[in-house]
């Protein structure tokens, strides 16, 4: 899974990349450099943490701990 997760985190920073070059073609470039930026970020906490669960929220992806501490929860 590893590997797997690498390879998709190579691919998407060359998506990110040819966004950022291309940002004048892609009419809605700014929310598809954010989803991959997103996208990123969760290979990053899965890789360190395969076990981790994400929450969709507002078009990101949260742990519940991440949303109790957002919302001043008091079961975090």
């Amino acid at each position: 899974m590893d590997e797997t997760l690498l390879r998709l985190q190579l691919l998407l920073s060359d998506q990110i990349a040819d966004i950022q070059k291309n940002k004048g073609s892609i009419p809605e470039y700014k929310p598809a450099l954010a989803a991959y930026q997103q996208t990123l970020n969760v290979i990053s906490v899965l890789l360190h943490n395969p076990d981790a669960k994400f929450v969709p929220y507002n078009g990101k992806f949260w742990t519940d701990e991440q949303l109790d501490k957002m919302f001043h929860r008091k079961d975090f």
